[in-house]
């Protein structure tokens, strides 16, 4: 049945009622006022590395705090700063050794199984089949970059951290093993000493945590051997200011950092040329948002940041399958009609 003319046109009706329509404008007076509300919080602010000394002790499998972490953070609630760090190199399952790598870099690279270095005579002996691994598929990690960009010398402890602390060509200006730098008594005369000490980290962080004018970073590094776990791992630092979540440009995330971070707040900055580097680094130096962090502050974060991680891989593992099913079904119609 059609309209004949001169009948009355019927007003269009809005197809929202009234009620609809006050809930909506309640639900967008919220979500402005929740903006207002985060706009006006303090912003982060610079966490400077400071000058002198500085040690990072990377660790494997540290998604989760030990019972030392949580006594030092505690201990030094007033001058610590925590992250959850994401250390995932090039290639998922790699190995430890790919993380120290990438610190150097400060980009994500791959050691394409090499993950066992050698250092004699202050040099890594396989070098050049790092810098192949590093160049594969077109990667552009420059290894050597952090040692180049840091004025004075890099000290290494343990043969995976001279990864990290090695020149261009290969060499590290000083090197130990943990035993020689446990009998000499945790000295560090370069301004900056990375540190893999494998079982005894947490003898060598309780130590130097009792030196006020040392700065420690307590890192992952990597997963332990054989695992493809990408989990978030711990990263906090000792005798900083001020004390609070560590943040940067690259995640935009209040208590989440890249690896690539660390190596850019340890040079003095990020995405830029390196002064004789041919790559500019990836990650950005770290900021703070100030607040006072304690141990179970610090793991809850990380719980939550496991949750929202595992959450994703499961959204992402639905749509795949909702999207094979539905190509399948797709090509099904197809071949029928």
């Amino acid at each position: 049945m059609t309209d004949q003319p001169g009948d009355p046109v019927q007003p269009k009706q809005w197809p929202l009622s009234w009620r609809w329509v006050v809930a909506l404008l309640v639900l967008l007076a919220i979500f402005v006022g929740l903006r207002g509300l985060r706009a006006l919080q303090p912003g982060p602010v610079v966490a400077a590395m400071p000058t002198g000394t500085v040690v990072v002790v990377g660790v494997t499998d540290r998604s989760s705090l030990t019972g030392s972490d949580r006594v030092l953070i505690d201990s030094h609630s007033s001058t610590v700063q925590f992250a959850a760090v994401s250390v995932r190199p090039r290639y998922i399952g790699d190995c430890a050794a790919a993380g120290w790598a990438t610190l150097g870099a400060g980009r994500r690279t791959s050691v394409n199984g090499l993950c066992h270095p050698r250092v004699e005579r202050q040099q890594i002996t396989d070098w050049p089949q790092r810098l192949a691994a590093a160049a594969a598929r077109h990667g552009d990690a420059a290894l050597g970059t952090l040692a180049l960009s840091i004025p004075g010398c890099v000290a290494a402890v343990g043969p995976r951290a001279a990864l990290a602390a090695a020149r261009p060509d290969g060499t590290v200006a000083q090197y130990d093993t943990v035993d020689h730098f446990l009998a000499d008594g945790l000295a560090t005369p370069c301004p900056l000493t990375l540190i893999d000490a494998g079982q005894q980290s947490n003898r060598i962080i309780r130590a130097l945590a009792e030196r006020s004018h040392v700065t420690i970073v307590v890192t992952g590094i990597g997963p332990p051997a054989g695992s493809h776990d990408p989990s978030l791992q711990a990263l906090y630092m000792l005798h900083a200011a001020p004390a609070g979540w560590l943040t940067s440009v690259s995640t935009r995330r209040d208590g989440i950092v890249n690896l690539t971070d660390l190596t850019a707040t340890l040079i003095g900055g990020g995405g830029r040329d390196v002064p004789g580097g041919p790559e500019p680094v990836d990650g950005s130096p770290f900021e703070v948002r100030t607040e006072i962090v304690t141990a179970a502050d610090a793991q809850e974060h990380l719980k939550a940041v496991a949750a929202l991680s595992n959450a994703a891989v499961r959204a992402d593992t639905v749509l795949a399958g909702s999207g094979a099913v539905t190509a399948a079904f797709d090509n099904l119609a197809a071949l029928v009609a």
